[in-house]
C-alpha cells in the first residue's frame, strides 16, 4: 500500500487533508504531530499512523516500519 504524509495533522488544514486523503485515495495516511493531544486528535481523524515532527522524519518513518521514506 502506498503512503501519504500529512504535516501538522492536528491543525485545521491537516485535519481536512486527512479526511480527503482517506476518502478519495485509499492511501495509508501518516500524519505529523508532537503533543499527546495532537496525536490523539489525528487518530480520531482517521490516520493510520502518527509520527512526532520534532524528531527526524526519516527516523520516525523507519520507527513505524516505512523505511527509505525520503
Amino acid at each position: 500500500m502506498r503512503n501519504s504524509l500529512i504535516n501538522n495533522g492536528a491543525e485545521g488544514m491537516g485535519s481536512i487533508l486527512i479526511h480527503l486523503t482517506k476518502k478519495l485515495t485509499g492511501l495509508k495516511v501518516v500524519a505529523t504531530a508532537s503533543r499527546p493531544e495532537a496525536i490523539e486528535w489525528t487518530n480520531k481523524m482517521g490516520v493510520n499512523l502518527a509520527i512526532d515532527h520534532r524528531k527526524s522524519i526519516d527516523q520516525e518513518m523507519k520507527r513505524i516500519g516505512i523505511p527509505n521514506a525520503l
